[in-house]
């Protein structure tokens, strides 16, 4: 009566006998083989596909393929006119804003790259 399982020791002597080598070492040169076989052909067809010109230019080919896509588009907004207005106070907190941070800001940035320079 034989079971499916396999024990150790059928195991070890499976792997013990030179037939089970021989096996599994023919089977790794075949798919060696019909890699380093197929990893040639490869290297051939890409070498000759590399080095013959392409029918067109990519980017044209691109802008012509996009060309006749239908491309879901959004209408653009009416221009509608906006004005800005500002009031006295606003105006003064403007010029404030300009005086007391930004002048000196940008004074002090100039001096220092002067300084850094020098």
């Amino acid at each position: 009566m034989t079971t499916a399982r396999a024990t150790a020791a059928d195991v070890r002597r499976h792997l013990a006998s030179r037939a089970s080598w021989l096996t599994v070492a023919s089977f790794a040169l075949l798919v060696g083989g019909a890699f380093v076989s197929s990893l040639t052909t490869l290297l051939d067809r890409s070498s000759q596909a590399l080095s013959a010109p392409p029918p067109e230019p990519i980017f044209l080919a691109t802008v012509r393929w996009l060309s006749h896509e239908k491309i879901v588009t959004i209408a653009p907004r009416a221009p509608q006119e906006r004005t800005l207005t500002m009031d006295g106070a606003q105006r003064k907190m403007l010029m404030i804003f300009f005086a007391v941070v930004l002048l000196p800001g940008l004074a002090a940035a100039v001096a220092a790259s002067i300084r850094i320079r020098a």
